[in-house]
């Protein structure tokens, strides 16, 4: 018995793609200063309504904020679409946002 494999040419290798990637650059934009934004939304809402001293809220409400940015990255670059990506980003911001208007007590104040 002889061996077939061996007289096949190697696979090609495909070649790198060198142009742009819209899609990937939105997702760095949407991961890093979209990550953030809710994070600090986030975090700010929750050091408000710790009844801890102050020091104490503010702490872990920034300790909250670095492990909701890394959750924000995973999902960004997780999703296989970027609408989806997109659409719970912007539901966490909202949802972070409306949590910080009522601690606050409202636009106003």
């Amino acid at each position: 018995m002889s061996d077939t494999t061996a007289s096949l040419p190697p696979a090609a290798t495909p070649p790198l793609r060198n142009r742009f990637s819209p899609s990937l650059a939105l997702r760095i934009v949407l991961a890093l200063p979209g990550g953030y934004g809710v994070a600090s939304l986030a975090a700010s809402a929750l050091a408000l309504s710790l009844p801890l001293p102050q020091l104490d809220a503010a702490v872990a409400g920034i300790m909250v904020a670095f492990v909701l940015h890394l959750l924000c990255v995973l999902w960004v670059f997780g999703c296989t679409r970027l609408r989806r990506a997109t659409t719970g980003m912007l539901l966490a911001a909202a949802a972070s946002a409306l949590w910080l208007l009522a601690v606050q007590g409202g636009p106003g104040q």
